[in-house]
């Protein structure tokens, strides 16, 4: 049951009920504009390569990229430096750029959602186990490291 709930197939569970609440409720509704469109695609393919890049920084790295699962190593290079969640921004800006492109309330609502699940839910689960597994390292590295930008 937990693989439903990993973070990618909630990110895409996000996106098809933004596409769903834009067409039956575009709450504010705005006209299409290029500059909001060319913005929107930017960010967006900016933020899923941020995630990517992250996801095989993992993956090089030999550490467990499953949120339910035990950490293998403390990854301390590429953006986690200077924020300990590159890839929740990613799937987050994502979906505010989609919700940019759209042009409507509605579609905010879930990129809310999403964030608040991942700053509530997601964050703290893998945080309390990265203290688990690394204890003062994992406390030194978030008093230095802030959670989000």
């Amino acid at each position: 049951m937990h693989k439903l709930l990993l973070p990618p197939i909630t990110w895409l569970f996000s996106i098809a009920a933004m596409l769903l609440a834009h067409e039956i409720v575009p709450i504010l509704h705005i006209e299409p504009s290029f500059w909001r469109t060319a913005i929107g695609i930017i960010l967006l393919l900016g933020a899923i390569a941020l995630t990517v890049w992250h996801k095989q920084l993992f993956q090089r790295t030999k550490t467990n990229i499953d949120t339910f699962g035990q950490p293998d190593h403390l990854v301390e290079s590429g953006l986690f430096r200077y924020i300990r969640n590159p890839m929740y921004l990613g799937f987050v800006v994502s979906l505010a750029a989609l919700a940019l492109v759209m042009g409507a309330l509605s579609p905010w609502l879930l990129v809310l959602g999403f964030f608040m699940l991942a700053h509530l839910w997601y964050i703290p689960f893998e945080e309390q186990a990265m203290q688990n597994k690394f204890g003062e390292q994992y406390a030194a590295y978030q008093a230095r490291t802030r959670r989000w930008i």
